[in-house]
């Protein structure tokens, strides 16, 4: 995904004979001429601003301008490769943190907090039309259940990493084929929430968890599973 954003930028640069100093069109524009989401176009800017490509200025004077005459390709690549294994290890730490969080929501959400959690996955439908606003309410649902599992350490956690994955999240969004299978999957961990059933929950996380890896190509030789202690009394 980054690797060909950041080739069509490079690509871009090259076509148009910019040298040191020229500025490229505005983020909207670049977004739209590569047909990919502004968070997404984001990440590859700065993949190339920290390759030395490219500089991004803020302010009335700013926008995105080229930094160097000659393209370090090999530092591009390298770059390219270090957003990649960050992407990867973000998705780790999700697979081994998430289903900590659901589990613990399951035994100590509120009925007042299960609905807010459902109310977040319903604003999913409520503005399918809108890949940014899936997304918004996407990371609301998961936010909610972070809330609902009464850990703050695990809640301060999560709502970092789910920061750090909105990008993700938006670009899966966008080519996701039908949102309707997102909000079936979280209705499902929901009910499964509710009920306490630990089992159910792994299963609705593992299919989760697989179906995000396949899209990234990534594949994690673990799981994470809840089994429940017995009580002294037992």
């Amino acid at each position: 995904m980054f690797t060909v954003i950041t080739e069509q930028l490079l690509e871009y640069v090259e076509r148009h004979h910019l040298k040191n100093g020229d500025r490229l069109p505005n983020e909207g524009e670049i977004a739209r001429m590569l047909n990919v989401s502004r968070p997404t176009l984001r990440q590859a800017l700065r993949i190339l601003e920290n390759s030395g490509v490219l500089s991004i200025r803020s302010g009335q004077n700013g926008g995105v301008f080229v930094k160097s005459d000659l393209i370090p390709i090999n530092i591009v690549t390298d770059t390219v490769a270090q957003e990649v294994d960050s992407i990867e290890a973000l998705l780790r730490t999700r697979r081994l943190t998430e289903p900590i969080v659901v589990h613990l929501a399951a035994e100590n959400a509120t009925a007042k907090e299960f609905e807010a959690i459902e109310y977040a996955n319903e604003l999913m439908g409520k503005h399918r039309n809108s890949h940014e606003m899936v997304t918004r309410a996407d990371g609301m649902y998961h936010r909610r259940v972070a809330l609902a599992a009464h850990d703050e350490i695990l809640r301060a956690a999560m709502f970092s990493l789910y920061r750090k994955l909105f990008p993700l999240r938006l670009e899966w969004v966008r080519r996701s084929p039908s949102i309707d299978h997102a909000i079936e999957i979280h209705r499902r961990q929901l009910d499964a929430m509710r009920r306490r059933d630990h089992d159910l929950i792994d299963q609705v996380m593992d299919q989760t968890f697989r179906e995000l890896e396949l899209d990234g190509s990534l594949n994690m030789n673990f799981e994470i599973r809840w089994i429940k202690r017995p009580t002294a009394a037992n």
